[in-house]
């Protein structure tokens, strides 16, 4: 073995030690763009995540100016633009690709893609491995550079330490999971990515999604209603089930996971002392004037205090709001 092969070697180990031990995907993700550039030779290393079907973009990058204002909104812009998309996308197979084995230099160059991102950061050569997660999210590993395209050992090498990063992958989102289950061991993790996408669901998981959301085929696209608790754009989630209520939220640790519990009964906690009292009353069986004779207030004050409760209960008729007391 020559000194440069050992010297290869040496960095690959080094890489596969950083990533193994990450706590959380984005730990994963921060190792893996800090190292990988000793291994092959790169002028940017991306860990990425994208969905082209929404299309969302996240990724993280070394060195950190190629991560600069707009870069994920550029690339979400001009995923078609990308040929490497397409084929990990359509084929499935997540071995080493370039660029260049599906578009010239000259064409690239006429994208918005090398446009508004490559060219700012000065490339416009890629090799890509991509690692396993659930469709239709697609999670990349992308080395770039100016210059030279990449050579087949740099190919080949990509391809060798791939099955190793995606079991560091894997672990990273257990770990997530483990961790929230060690500060709540009753409730059931979902692993999220930095744009809330679903990485993974234990068959418990997705056995508790279908049960809440019954047309939820598992996917990275989480049920529509836990989108907004994903993204961060509301606090939690009630949904009410065949058995009881699941609640949503994320984790207390600060990872990038969503928590469920499954409750018998939800909370009340939510509604004001008005809003309980307009409750107690629909649970009667009564009308909306006849809540508003009982409270001394108007109809139409009680019809908003009626939609308002019905609205924190997350049900759409009377009757199970009633149910909800």
């Amino acid at each position: 073995m020559t000194g440069h092969q050992k010297g290869d070697l040496r960095a690959a180990l080094e890489l596969l030690e950083r990533v193994s031990v990450a706590e959380s995907v984005e730990q994963f993700g921060v190792a893996l763009v800090a190292g990988l550039g000793e291994v092959i030779s790169a002028d940017v290393v991306a860990y990425n995540e994208i969905d082209p079907s929404r299309p969302h973009a996240h990724y993280l990058a070394s060195p950190a100016e190629a991560t600069f204002p707009g870069s994920e909104a550029a690339l979400e812009r001009n995923i078609d633009d990308n040929p490497l998309i397409r084929y990990h996308m359509g084929t499935g197979d997540g071995s080493a690709a370039a660029l260049s084995d599906f578009v010239t230099l000259k064409r690239l160059r006429q994208t918005g893609l090398h446009s508004e991102l490559f060219q700012p950061l000065g490339i416009d050569r890629q090799l890509v491995v991509t690692l396993p997660t659930l469709p239709p999210l697609l999670v990349g590993i992308a080395v770039m550079r100016g210059g030279a395209d990449f050579s087949e050992r740099e190919r080949g090498a990509l391809d060798l330490l791939r099955p190793s990063l995606a079991q560091a992958f894997r672990n990273a989102q257990l770990r997530t999971e483990l961790g929230a289950l060690r500060d709540d061991g009753r409730a059931t993790i979902l692993p999220l990515g930095g744009r809330g996408d679903l990485l993974g669901a234990s068959p418990p998981a997705v056995d508790v999604l279908r049960s809440y959301f019954p047309a939820w085929r598992p996917s990275s696209v989480l049920p529509a209603e836990l989108d907004p608790v994903a993204r961060g754009e509301v606090d939690e989630l009630w949904r009410r089930g065949p058995a009881g209520w699941l609640h949503a939220a994320w984790s207390d640790t600060g990872a990038a996971a969503l928590v469920l519990h499954e409750r018998g009964a939800r909370p009340l906690a939510p509604l004001t002392p008005r809003e309980r009292e307009v409750l107690a009353l629909l649970a009667q069986g009564l009308t909306n004037a006849e809540i508003a004779q009982q409270l001394v207030i108007t109809t139409r004050t009680a019809r908003k205090h009626v939609e308002h409760v019905m609205s924190k209960l997350d049900v759409r008729t009377r009757t199970a709001a009633a149910a909800a007391l």
